[in-house]
């Protein structure tokens, strides 16, 4: 009985930490719509301008990975500091994927249209990221992005704070943003107002 009551508490404080547990981000009334379609994706914002017209929705955004999936893992380091790699998360993103996750942007900004260089040149990492690589004022740093062979040369414009995008059994990982339409999931945040009857909307839209 001793066994089966500890038992017991140990797996209602688990349950409890999982309902409760500040995940850096908004995951409720979420809604998410894969995008497996080329010319969706190019023409992605027109679709992400009907869809914010729809009553209920909130924001929307895109991006290649979501919290829980698998990141693509590739190596950055500071251009001062070539030697000292370090493995980051990547994720593409469009210009409302922080304000859809509710990421809280901590030092800098997030990507903005007011700024064209953003689409070639421009990095977000969270604060994992700043301390791996041992910044010190990392707005405004040079960082440079390995991939495969090739080596993307950029600028930190935002900080955003971390986020448990893996397992909570994991500490989080250095994330690294990139303003570019390789997106893979549609993210839709809606108010709690008639849910049903949002998603139809937004289906219809999306149809």
């Amino acid at each position: 009985a001793i066994i089966l009551i500890s038992g017991t508490v140990v797996i209602l404080d688990q349950m409890n930490f999982i309902q409760n547990k500040n995940l850096g981000f908004t995951k409720d009334a979420t809604l998410l719509i894969p995008i497996r379609d080329r010319e969706m994706r190019q023409n992605f914002e027109t679709l992400q301008n009907e869809i914010k017209n729809v009553p209920g929705v909130v924001q929307v955004g895109a991006s290649s990975n979501v919290p829980g999936t698998q990141f693509n893992q590739n190596p950055i380091h500071s251009i001062n500091d070539p030697q000292h790699n370090v493995d980051a998360s990547q994720m593409y993103v469009d210009y409302d994927l922080i304000k859809t996750l509710g990421l809280e942007v901590v030092e800098g900004r997030g990507f903005d249209r007011s700024f064209p260089g953003d689409t070639a040149n421009a990095y977000i990492v969270n604060e994992a990221a700043v301390r791996e690589l041992q910044l010190k004022d990392p707005i405004g740093k040079e960082i440079v992005l390995e991939e495969d062979e090739n080596q993307s040369r950029g600028t930190i414009v935002g900080v955003v704070k971390d986020f448990n995008y893996q397992s909570l059994h994991q500490p989080v990982r250095p994330v690294i943003m990139q303003k570019l339409p390789y997106y893979n999931t549609v993210l839709i945040r809606l108010n709690s107002e008639d849910v049903p009857r949002t998603i139809a909307n937004v289906k219809s839209v999306w149809e």
